[in-house]
This record gives C-alpha cells, sequence and structure tokens, in this order.
C-alpha cells in the first residue's frame, strides 16, 4: 500500500469515518475508485488527472486503486453551494 489516510463520509446527518487506502500498482494502466463511491466521487479521477497535467505533469503509466473502506457504506461527495 502506498498512502493510508483517515477521512469521512456523511450518512444521513452523521460523519462516518472512512478509511482512504491508495496502492499504485506495475501492471494495468487505468486507475480506479473502489468501495461503494457515488459518481461524483467516480469523476474526481479526471479531476485530478485534469490537475495534473495543468501543472506540466505527466500522469504516470500504472494502475492506481483507491479504495474507500468500509465498502458497505455509500460514499457521497459533498453538496456544492455553487448552484
Amino acid at each position: 500500500m502506498l498512502v493510508k489516510i483517515n477521512g469521512s463520509a456523511v450518512y444521513g446527518v452523521e460523519a462516518i469515518p472512512i478509511t482512504i487506502e491508495v496502492n499504485w500498482m506495475t501492471s494495468g494502466k487505468d486507475p480506479s475508485i473502489v468501495g461503494l463511491p457515488d459518481s461524483a466521487v467516480k469523476e474526481s479521477l479526471q479531476r485530478v488527472e485534469s490537475t495534473i497535467k495543468t501543472n506540466g505533469y505527466e500522469m504516470p503509466r500504472t494502475k492506481l486503486v483507491v479504495n474507500l473502506a468500509p465498502a458497505d457504506i455509500k460514499k457521497a461527495a459533498p453538496l456544492s453551494t455553487f448552484r
């Protein structure tokens, strides 16, 4: 495992603690997020890649897996205040 950090997911009116684990593998090339993320969380991969490229870096050509644990709780992005 490359990185392990703590975060939280909104579940009703509560914040549930989650663990974000990132693994960098030498086989494959597509990044993925696992652990029941909603579509807004999945789309964050494109935003991260865009930011990396905008700053003059290249996305690595290896597989990146982001695990959001526990897997039985749906992870949703926070609602935007700009509508």
